[in-house]
């Protein structure tokens, strides 16, 4: 009996000593409990702030690209506006040494910029999107900075749109489009939309008066004559099949009063986002701009184009032409002057890879 009391007494004294120590244990849980609550707490809200600046850092770009139907036929009506390619490419590094010529010697040679050196076959874009069946596309996580934007269709245009800064948060496409160009997206920013038209594929022989409207895409796929006069605005974008070539038997007007070139180059990967090699794009060369000895040039110039991937490239059979601000690129030849006297080159860039620059015949 005293035996078992005594174990009795220690078990009720054991009890109560692992009692002080569970209640002794509860109490430091709770203190800890307490300490890491807050700590919890923060620790969240800098997940939550990081997470916050992390997306802060990229940007949203919106905007809606509406098929235009300009061209009076209506087998070119577009259905809806979907499968229209949104790419954002980043900008290209300029010249240094040009640049600071440029800066330095403002009324000498061609002031180089994004729409001087970008071609979208030459990279790879930073973004891409499909437009919706209304024409509205949307970019998410744009890294802040500059880009050149590109929209194509096959079948319809390709447009540029040179060095858009992309801000963080919201960006539209019209807000950042309008003091690039004010004039001449008026209308697009009062419908917030930026249009894109029917691709116009030049016919082998054209008897009418043409004009090379700005905005525009234009397709030779089989040798162009031209055998009434033709304007070139500024902004036009040609498109020359690979051998394939464009003559002009009547007079030409480019002279480039309006900012901005006209773009002639060859039709190759014109709808493709997968980057190109120089030597890829050399390989399908267009053949020439051909120019007979009897046309005249609007005031005596040709003015404001940009020659790219031409084997002669144009080839100029007439005297006393002023030309200025052409900037001729990865072509064989560039700019050929045969049986012609007194044209003078002003403010002309030939520095970039074509083969011979200038061929100049006289007699």
């Amino acid at each position: 009996m005293r035996r078992d009391n005594y174990y009795n007494s220690n078990s009720s004294k054991l009890k109560a000593g692992d009692s002080m120590i569970i209640n002794q244990v509860s109490k430091k849980q709770r203190s800890v409990s307490i300490i890491l609550l807050p700590m919890l707490l923060v620790f969240s809200v800098l997940l939550l702030s990081c997470s916050q600046t992390t997306e802060n850092k990229t940007g949203k770009l919106t905007g809606t690209i509406i098929l235009t139907n300009d061209t009076g036929n209506p087998l070119n009506e577009p259905v809806d506006f979907a499968g229209i390619t949104v790419a954002l490419y980043r900008t290209v590094a300029l010249d240094t040494a040009l640049v600071r010529l440029n800066e330095d010697y403002p009324s000498l040679g061609v002031h180089i910029s994004q729409e001087t050196e970008f071609d979208h076959r030459l990279l790879n874009p930073a973004y891409t999107a499909q437009s919706q069946v209304d024409g509205s596309f949307s970019i998410s996580s744009i890294s802040k900075g500059s880009y050149n934007l590109v929209v194509f269709k096959q079948g319809w245009g390709v447009r540029y749109f040179y060095d858009l800064f992309i801000q963080t948060g919201s960006n539209t496409l019209t807000d950042l489009l309008a003091p690039k160009s004010a004039n001449t997206l008026k209308h697009e920013k009062m419908r917030n939309s930026v249009s894109l038209y029917p691709v116009r594929i030049l016919a082998d022989f054209i008897n009418t008066d043409y004009v090379f409207e700005t905005d525009r895409s234009y397709l030779a796929t089989n040798d162009a004559n031209f055998n009434t006069p033709v304007t070139m605005n500024t902004g036009t974008y040609i498109w020359i099949g690979p051998g394939r070539k464009l003559s002009f038997n009547g007079n030409v007007s480019a002279t480039g009063i309006s900012t901005g070139f006209t773009r002639i180059s060859t039709s190759y990967s014109m709808y493709d986002t997968s980057q190109k090699t120089v030597s890829d794009l050399r390989d399908q060369r267009f053949y020439e701009i051909d120019c007979y000895p009897d046309i005249s040039f609007a005031d005596n110039k040709l003015a404001s184009v940009i020659t790219t991937f031409g084997d002669i490239g144009w080839n100029i059979l007439s005297s006393s032409i002023l030309m200025e601000n052409l900037i001729f690129r990865y072509n064989r030849m560039g700019l050929q002057c045969q049986q012609s006297s007194n044209n003078t080159l002003q403010k002309s860039n030939l520095l970039y890879s074509s083969d011979s620059g200038i061929y100049r015949q006289t007699g």
